[in-house]
């Protein structure tokens, strides 16, 4: 898409891209939690071990109950997220003109035609103080990790609290609806909530640190920074996951290597979008011109989106080798190989051709040809002439 010229553009196009590049080469070397809790030390109960040594427990979950901003406790979840949007408004300017949508949206854009609105519902993510596994408890913070996938929880099984009342939800298909008028169709300035929970099955396991009977989690790795922010990595190992060790580490394996390639995806595209907003900038005077804009303007997002696919497949490359010892010397024992491979080749087809022209008659031939001192050029013969390129041609061949 061609952005309008704006002064910032310059500016904000290099910081988009540098900051795609810094996540992801983070990204690749990202803290691997999967591989932290395959390394685990199982537990066949929750004893204490050796100071920060990491363990695995697998037993019964006693049922936890979560309560949220606007419901009621609700059991049978790990995790629940109280989603909250407002019908609005939602301005966007290109060349082509400022473009206006009206929808759902987590955010109230400040436009002219959002004036008046005010989003009163917020957004939440909730967890249980504690959650109990047979006779251990596993401390409930926002340092707790799971890998499981959030389900739409239906209104019909959940509760609104006294805040929740007060705010005026109303239950209305899967959702709690907050009206600035009758229900009915959507009118500006509604506002609704979706409840999402991750479902907790009757055996668990857990993988982290645990010391005199209860789980407190450990930081393997120190991830501090914008970046690991950005890319959701605090490098703890906490996490609490459906299923038995081996379904649960399958899950966390699955978890990873989406997340991995989440940020793989959005980084890409964060690169390209910043290259075309800092080339459009460079180039916004063509772009005014109504014929040929289109077509700089078409050739800049070629440009972006396979600069962009370089960059980014260049960066998750190095960044894989440099992260990782294995891959880094395989790669360097396979160029070796190759390149001792080539050596020799070059030398034996060198030997080889060496041979065959010290045995050739031809080779004699045009010794005698360029080494006689009698003939002139007009005196030598087609058949002398085409042997001495032949032998010309193998020796170009050998360098």
């Amino acid at each position: 898409m061609r952005r309008r010229n704006k002064k910032g553009g310059i500016v904000v196009g290099p910081i988009l891209i540098v900051g795609a590049i810094l996540c992801l080469w983070e990204n690749e070397g990202r803290f691997d939690y999967y591989q932290a809790a395959k390394k685990a030390q199982v537990l066949s109960q929750p004893t204490s071990l050796p100071s920060g040594q990491t363990s695995s427990f697998t037993g019964n979950l006693k049922t936890p109950s979560i309560g949220g901003t606007y419901i009621e406790k609700v059991s049978g979840y790990f995790q629940i997220r109280e989603h909250a949007e407002i019908y609005s408004w939602e301005r966007k300017e290109d060349d082509d003109g400022v473009r206006w949508t009206k929808g759902w949206y987590p955010y109230l854009q400040q436009n002219s035609r959002n004036d008046g609105l005010r989003k009163t519902l917020n957004s939440a993510t909730w967890v249980a103080k504690e959650y109990e596994i047979d006779d251990f408890s596993v401390e409930g913070s926002q340092r707790l990790h799971f890998v499981d996938d959030f389900i739409p929880i239906s209104p019909g099984i959940v509760r609104l609290n006294k805040k929740g009342q007060q705010d005026g939800l109303i239950s209305q298909g899967k959702v709690f609806y907050k009206r600035n008028a009758q229900p009915g169709a959507d009118q500006l300035g509604d506002e609704r909530l979706t409840i999402f929970g991750i479902p907790a099955e009757e055996t668990v396991s857990y993988f982290g640190l645990v010391r005199d009977g209860r789980a407190i989690g450990k930081q393997v790795e120190v991830k501090t920074g914008l970046i690991s922010k950005i890319i959701q990595e605090d490098g703890t190992l906490h996490h609490l996951v459906n299923g038995d060790r081996d379904t649960a580490l399958a899950s966390m394996k699955s978890h990873i290597q989406k997340i991995r390639w989440m940020i793989r995806l959005m980084g890409t595209a964060v690169l390209v979008f910043g290259q075309l907003i800092f080339l459009g900038q460079l180039v916004h005077l063509l772009v005014a011109i109504p014929i040929l804009g289109r077509l700089v303007g078409a050739g800049i997002f070629v440009f972006s989106l396979v600069m962009g696919v370089f960059i980014s497949t260049s960066v998750i490359l190095l960044s894989m080798i440099f992260h990782n010892l294995l891959v880094a010397t395989l790669v360097v024992g396979l160029l070796v190989v190759v390149w001792i491979y080539l050596s020799r080749a070059k030398k034996r087809s060198s030997q080889k051709a060496l041979e065959y022209l010290s045995r050739s008659p031809v080779s004699q031939a045009s010794a005698e040809t360029m080494h006689s001192d009698e003939e002139t050029a007009t005196s030598v013969s087609p058949e002398r002439l085409h042997a001495v390129f032949k032998n010309l041609v193998k020796v170009s061949l050998i360098d």
